[in-house]
């Protein structure tokens, strides 16, 4: 169930509390700590926290280390901001998440696809093919229009979890990814609490972003003939393309294990195999020899 986020401040901390069912979650958003306790402890907890007072058993919620991840999935930056109840940019920018407008806009880029391909086919040979000038120039404007590509990405996840859950706080950060992909990252802590389809909508929501993104990039492209511009526009499909693969932990990993409902669908599969998991997943291999 979504709702309204309250929080109460602990010697000049921010602690959020969300009440669902008999029990309260209590997270802090500077260290990513969860803590659930009973309802019935509310008031007490309130109270105590109001007075600078720490209750037995909440020492983690405020001390607790951030955890920065592991080896795979090394968070190297994080910040958190709060962004107050007024979100009136992040409310226009919600329109995009509509998916009868990203239908809209995923059809106007597929029509305009033929158009590009043949105004810009000669265009990438014009680019440097040796190290100098140009070429730093330009793949320093790629690093940057990766960094703007993927906040936006991660802008659409937020956007759509905020949707659901009336919270003030607003966390993100870069983090290394298998050793080699460097990747922004939103902090979701409500997420579980969704149903599987506001699930969905909150993990395609980066894409959605992404699509509208390309559609202004396709109509750019048709007015002005611009390698660079071409370079940006092929590098937005590509990460596309690479957050929609199954097979590394990027949105279309989450996609897929969250239509299975678990929580990690190759580890899910790996269980089966041994014997040890839910035969619950149903795997349909259709083979097409024509």
């Amino acid at each position: 169930m979504d709702g309204r986020i309250n929080y109460i401040y602990y010697k000049k901390q921010r602690i959020e509390l969300y009440e669902y069912e008999d029990n309260i979650y209590m997270y802090n958003p500077q260290n990513n700590f969860f803590i659930k306790t009973s309802s019935s402890n509310k008031n007490y907890i309130i109270d105590s926290l109001s007075n600078n007072i720490l209750p037995r058993g909440l020492e983690g919620i405020v001390y607790k280390k951030y955890n920065k991840g592991n080896v795979f999935y090394y968070h190297f930056y994080r910040r958190t901001f709060f962004v107050g109840e007024k979100k009136t940019l992040f409310e226009i920018l919600g329109y995009l998440l509509n998916m009868k407008i990203s239908f809209f806009l995923f059809l106007i880029n597929l029509s305009l696809l033929p158009l590009i391909s043949q105004s810009q086919k000669n265009l990438l040979l014009e680019l440097p093919t040796s190290l100098n000038r140009e070429s730093i120039l330009i793949t320093g404007i790629l690093v940057i229009s990766t960094l703007v590509i993927t906040i936006f990405h991660e802008m659409g996840h937020y956007i759509a979890y905020s949707k659901y859950f009336k919270s003030v706080s607003f966390s993100f950060g870069l983090a290394i990814r298998y050793f080699s992909f460097v990747v922004f990252f939103t902090n979701t802590p409500y997420i579980n609490f969704l149903t599987k389809q506001k699930k969905i909508r909150v993990i395609i929501a980066g894409v959605q972003f992404q699509i509208f993104a390309s559609v202004i990039l396709s109509i750019l492209l048709l007015m002005i003939n611009n390698e660079v511009l071409l370079l940006i526009y092929l590098q937005n499909i590509g990460l596309i393309v690479i957050n929609l693969l199954p097979f590394l932990k990027f949105d279309g990993f989450w996609l897929i294990s969250n239509l299975l409902d678990c929580n990690d669908y190759m580890k899910a599969f790996y269980n089966i195999i041994l014997g040890k998991g839910k035969k619950n997943i149903v795997i349909i291999i259709i083979l097409n020899n024509s």
